[in-house]
């Protein structure tokens, strides 16, 4: 996917990013990113913060992986 597109789909801002891990981050690794299965829509970033914030600054697509809302309920309470 489009990291760019990506980040404006999320719901939540992404913030707290450190230009130094940015900057090492490998891009090829996927991210982890909640969506609300009944919409399909992203809602956070679960892991890989860094790695969308360099996607985004390359104007390149991300990969990830996607935990549903509901099952991250199950696994970890609300």
């Amino acid at each position: 996917m489009n990291a760019c597109s990506l980040k404006k789909m999320l719901s939540r801002e992404i913030t707290g990013i450190e230009p130094h891990r940015v900057q090492r981050a490998d891009i090829l690794a996927p991210i982890i990113v909640e969506v609300v299965r009944e919409t399909g829509r992203p809602v956070v970033v679960l892991d890989g913060n860094h790695r969308l914030a360099k996607a985004v600054s390359l104007g390149a697509d991300i990969h990830m992986r996607v935990l549903y809302s509901d099952e991250r309920d199950m696994l970890f309470g609300e």
